[in-house]
């Protein structure tokens, strides 16, 4: 059997969205929602709300066919399991809600950078942050229809692992204008940083690790994406000039791995800016960019996916937390955007992380070995349910005077015990 059949009262673009996610995506099955021509008895039985004599079935709360979708408070369970009577959680409903990013849109608790903080997500507040609890459900929900069918669904999916590189900076010191350079030198100098002073008269840049990460990824036959900082220079954003030669320089040393663009600090307040950081960069490196990820993490929901939709986006990476680690989306599977505004699903697919490093040195004030069995936790998760799993670097975390000594070796083991 590879058809399941899905009977229900509500019928609209919501349940559809999950539906098309758990059965056609991660399942593989082909679903069909209240079908007008009787089973021939090849496809298995779902009923969700809806009473018959066979199938199982899945309560139904009420939540997707209500208007007040920002109306959830619902106790999500670590384990479901299936009875005589069936499944008493709303499974669709608590799907819609993570995967929607419900929470996210009318929050008004922001960072001091106006991010939506993870202390306000309901899987923090219950404890669910560091489990990817929709992959558990899925991988529970198939298990009950193998048993009550007494058949095996064998479905094409994999556990897959990506490593991606942010580069907010090409370099520490190198190739900045005149006046950065000196306003910096003399911030050492007044600090007595002679340490920092010393480094700035070697022969190799300290943020330019690309060599070392090209090897290391290569001898590991693992996939690398880099996401380059493309824009004027701001208190936040300080990337080397993209009208400097070396920039293309840079960007052709790294023509064997993805690139996508990494939208400036400010890209979502001026109307525009995010379309022409990414056409530059289309410009400079020659190729065509559809994968992104937000700079800070800073992501406002609708309107951060509207505009990467608007540039030519079709890929995003930065459905995570910058002050913690785990699945913001309660998954790890990619999924697509569902935009709450209009009602229907988009064609933005959002590629979840589950660590980023300065999220496990800075923010959580981890040493390597902490770091590295908390990640290991969450890898193992994601092995178990046949997961995507990507973590976030950057090229500058590799740099000893900034307190990044040994997080190389952190790296490479998180790599090594990452990969296929």
């Amino acid at each position: 059997m590879n058809k399941i059949i899905i009977y229900s009262s509500l019928e609209n673009n919501k349940l559809n969205y999950i539906l098309s996610f758990i059965f056609s995506e991660i399942l593989d099955l082909s679903y069909s929602l209240n079908p007008t021509v009787s089973p021939d008895g090849t496809a298995m039985i779902l009923r969700y709300g809806v009473d018959g004599d066979n199938g199982l079935t899945v309560e139904e709360s009420g939540y997707l066919k209500g208007n007040n979708i920002f109306d959830y408070d619902a106790i999500l369970p670590e384990e479901i399991e299936f009875n005589e009577q069936g499944l008493s959680f709303d499974l669709f409903a608590a799907v819609f809600y993570l995967l929607g990013r419900v929470e996210e849109y009318r929050s008004d608790d922001l960072d001091s950078h106006g991010r939506f903080q993870s202390k306000n997500s309901l899987l923090q507040k219950q404890g669910l942050l560091e489990i990817p609890i929709i992959d558990k459900w899925i991988s529970q929900l198939k298990m009950a229809l193998e048993k009550h069918y007494r058949i095996d669904i064998a479905y094409n999916r994999s556990y897959t692992f990506e490593s991606t590189i942010d580069i907010d900076q090409f370099f520490a010191f190198k190739h900045k204008s005149f006046f950065v350079q000196a306003g910096s030198f003399t911030r050492d100098v007044l600090r007595m940083n002679f340490n920092r002073i010393k480094e700035r008269f070697q022969g190799a840049d300290p943020y330019d690790t690309f060599n070392y990460l090209e090897s290391m990824h290569n001898d590991l036959g693992i996939k690398l994406i880099y996401f380059v900082l493309c824009a004027e220079r701001t208190q936040f954003d300080k990337n080397i000039s993209f009208n400097n030669p070396v920039f293309k320089q840079k960007l052709d040393e790294l023509s064997a791995f993805e690139i996508g663009i990494h939208p400036s600090y400010y890209s979502g307040s001026f109307a525009g800016r995010l379309k022409e950081e990414k056409e530059r960069l289309e410009s400079i490196s020659n190729r065509k960019i559809v994968k992104s990820r937000q700079h800070y993490l800073k992501l406002t929901l609708p309107q951060t996916y509207i505009d990467l939709i608007n540039s030519g986006i079709t890929e995003d990476y930065s459905m995570g937390y910058p002050e913690r680690v785990g699945f913001r989306a309660g998954t790890s599977y990619p999924f697509k955007w569902y935009n709450l505004n209009e009602d229907e699903v988009t064609n933005l697919s959002i590629y979840p992380f589950c660590a980023m490093d300065v999220t496990l040195k800075d923010y959580l004030q981890l040493d390597g070995t902490e770091a590295l069995k908390l990640c290991k936790k969450m890898i193992d998760e994601i092995k178990l349910y046949n997961g995507y799993c990507s973590l976030i670097w950057h090229n500058s975390s590799f740099f000893e005077l900034e307190s990044w000594k040994a997080w190389d070796e952190v790296y490479q083991h998180l790599l090594s015990y990452a990969k296929v």
